[in-house]
């Protein structure tokens, strides 16, 4: 398969890797977020690869390069912290992720949100201005018609869905948000929980990518 789009902007983005050592690969963006994090509250910085998902296409690819083809790209990670979840009202700890998080049904019925710190969902580019590694997040929110729902998923494969009146898009190092109802929301493609409410920032440069 080849990667339709990848990742435009800041074209010097990454640089030759020079030591050769292995380094751990992590099966997926949510366990390469899960361990990044970690090693920021250790007060180190994660150097890793990762096998397959959404932080690879950005990059054009779908597996890591080997040996001395190997580049090394600095990534935010993006955290969420919910509110009403599980019966709690209050703001729990933080929860990592490195290329999505997304609240409701992404272009599906009732409202939504997703918040991209890449350009890409499987194979929607739902953050067309997204960049893994310029220290902000592309976050759009609102509800289609039922109708305008099969039109938006074809125009989301090149990321033309927006702008869009009933979508409002921005683009943001912290914001909180409010749902119109409880909404499921996952991370990375892993689910999250039901929550009310979130608040979202991003840590710059919090890991070396290799691939």
């Amino acid at each position: 398969m080849t990667i339709p789009m990848t990742i435009e902007r800041f074209s010097g983005w990454g640089s030759p890797v020079e030591d050769q050592a292995e380094v751990e690969i992590f099966a997926d963006d949510a366990e390469l977020a899960a361990a990044a994090y970690g090693a920021i509250e250790t007060g180190q910085r994660l150097q890793a690869s990762v096998a397959a998902g959404d932080l690879l296409t950005t990059l054009g690819l779908e597996s890591p390069r080997s040996g001395s083809e190997r580049f090394q790209y600095p990534i935010d990670l993006g955290l969420v912290r919910a509110r009403g979840q599980g019966g709690n009202d209050n703001w729990d700890n933080w929860k990592p992720f490195v290329a999505h998080a997304v609240a409701g049904r992404a272009l599906g019925p009732g409202w939504f949100c997703v918040v991209m710190n890449t350009p890409w969902l499987g194979s929607w580019r739902l953050g067309p201005r997204a960049h893994p590694n310029d220290g902000k997040l592309d976050i759009t929110s609102g509800a289609l018609p039922l109708g305008e729902i099969p039109e938006a998923r074809r125009r989301a494969l090149g990321g033309t869905h927006i702008p869009h009146p009933l979508l409002e898009h921005r683009r943001k190092s912290e914001f909180e948000i409010d749902f119109r109802r409880k909404a499921v929301v996952h991370l990375d493609g892993r689910r999250l929980g039901r929550c009310q409410a979130m608040a979202v920032k991003t840590i710059p440069d919090a890991l070396l990518l290799i691939a």
